[in-house]
This record gives C-alpha cells, structure tokens and sequence, in this order.
C-alpha cells in the first residue's frame, strides 16, 4: 500500500491500494468450446465471443473437442451438426461434472433428422452471433465487454 502524506494543516495520511492490491477478485470468464468443421465459422464466431470478453477454445472436429472438454473446464460447447456432433453431446453429458456445460447445437433446416439428447439445445442456422453471445450471457448471468 502507498501511503500519501501533505503538509497542509489538520491533514492526515491516506493509504491507497496498490494496482492488484486490495481489488477485490474478479470472476472467471465463462469458458466456451466451439466446434465445427468450417474454419471461417469458428473464427467468426470465436471473434464475437472473444470481444464478449467469453474464454474461447476451438476444435475442427469431435475427437479434438472431446479431449479439449477433458483438459478444461468449459461452461458452454457450441456444436455446428455434422459427423459425430451428436455423439460427441452424448460423450460430454456422460462424462461426471459437478455442473454440466450449456450444450448449444447449430443445425440447418436439413439436419434436424435425428433428435437432441436430453440436454441439449438446438440453434437454427444461420446463426446470430448477436443471438449466441445474448444467449450464452443469459445462461451464466455475465454481461459483455462489448457485443
């Protein structure tokens, strides 16, 4: 702590914290896993939600998000549908957690044959990244940097 002393008369010392001293913690930013395919998409959208002030991890496939999702702790995974996009939400929600994680599934009109596990949320393409950052705040009652 830095103390500021003056000479005026009746004046006193005023002790002022330090940077990093005495702040009080700040919460951890909720943590998001996105997985897709689609390079673009998961640059645009880890973009909106890295401005968000979001964690963000990426995968291009399941495989790679499933050991991501075993090394972290994320809050939410927003899954584009695809090739092993259901089985991998299954995985996640078998896997013992003290708190599941926010599963978030974006599908197109064409990809709604096989129904959500339980647990499961599902996003219609094309996806708002308005909507998804609104969406993800909601559930963890956090509120962006920016949007």
């Amino acid at each position: 702590m830095a103390a500021i002393t003056t000479d005026a008369p009746g004046a006193g010392t005023a002790r002022i914290p330090a940077p990093g001293q005495g702040d009080a913690p700040r919460p951890a930013m909720p943590a998001v896993l996105l997985v897709s395919p689609d390079v673009h998409a998961l640059q645009v959208m880890k973009s909106s939600l890295d401005r968000a002030g979001f964690e963000v991890d990426t995968a291009l496939c399941p495989d790679v998000a499933l050991r991501l999702y075993a090394e972290s702790d994320h809050d939410a995974i927003v899954v584009d549908q695809g090739i092993g996009s259901l089985a991998l939400c299954r995985d996640v929600l078998a896997r013992p957690r003290p708190v599941a994680p926010c599963l978030l599934l974006v599908s197109g009109a064409d990809e709604h044959a096989a129904p959500s596990p339980d647990g499961v949320e599902r996003l219609d393409k094309p996806l708002s990244l308005r909507y998804l950052v609104g969406r993800l705040t909601g559930q963890f009652g956090y509120f962006p940097l920016s949007v």
